[in-house]
């Protein structure tokens, strides 16, 4: 059957053309359906059977996603290593809860079937990740089960560390060679005009604290300090 002709809009005949439609996709279907635009109740009908002929469940998930310092990470890492995970996506992250459920039972499933993978160590790591995010492996098991109305996590991450500072930090400002002729995020070229061999600019920055760089803004000052962090999920 040709559908192009079925929803030609130059058919002369409409009325015949949506009602084999309908057969096509129903044969014992008895709906009559008239030409769309004149019967806004065909159009209801086709589409109602349409819905019901290609319904599927669907799930509504809010996840949030892993801190990037949480072990959840290196876990997932060893049991990837082991050949116990082969769909994740190496090198993209944070992960969200829901994926990490989702790998941590595809390790689970695979840990049986491998017997290169040392049972024991696999195991314990299986254990300690379903204490980590244990409403999103809950969701992935039992997914007609109803969660519980509140799930919280007092004291999720716990951090202490303890500074003693004595030195400067380092100094990067200082002049650079700047070339120009520069792409949009290193891909490609010609956003700015090429500079000539002696063109210089300005570097500017800091490394706050020593060997510390990048800790999220904190900067120690000489001397010793300390720094106790913790996260709470609600």
């Amino acid at each position: 059957m040709d559908f192009k002709r079925l929803y030609n809009p130059k058919s002369t005949n409409k009325h015949r053309s949506y009602r084999e439609f309908v057969k096509i996709i129903d044969p014992k279907s008895k709906i009559h359906l008239g030409p769309l635009g004149s019967n806004p109740k065909s159009a209801s009908a086709l589409v109602c059977v349409l819905m019901l002929m290609f319904a599927s469940p669907l799930y509504a998930l809010s996840s949030a996603n892993i801190p990037l310092d949480s072990p959840v990470y290196s876990y997932l890492d060893k049991l990837a290593g082991f050949g116990l995970i082969s769909s994740d996506i190496t090198g993209i992250k944070p992960f969200s809860k829901a994926e990490a459920a989702r790998l941590l039972l595809e390790a689970e499933n695979s840990l049986a079937e491998n017997p290169y993978a040392p049972a024991g160590f696999a195991a314990e790591l299986i254990r300690r990740i379903r204490e980590l995010i244990p409403r999103e492996v809950a969701l992935r098991e039992y997914p007609d089960k109803k969660p519980p109305l509140l799930d919280y996590n007092p004291v999720s991450s716990l951090r202490f560390r303890y500074v003693y500072l004595d030195g400067a930090p380092r100094d990067y400002h200082r002049l650079v060679h700047d070339p120009g002729n520069d792409g949009v995020f290193g891909i490609g070229s010609g956003l700015r005009p090429k500079n000539p061999p002696t063109a210089t600019v300005m570097q500017r920055g800091s490394e706050g604290t020593p060997l510390l760089e990048n800790n999220n803004g904190v900067i120690h000052k000489d001397g010793s300090s300390a720094e106790l962090r913790w996260g709470s999920e609600w």
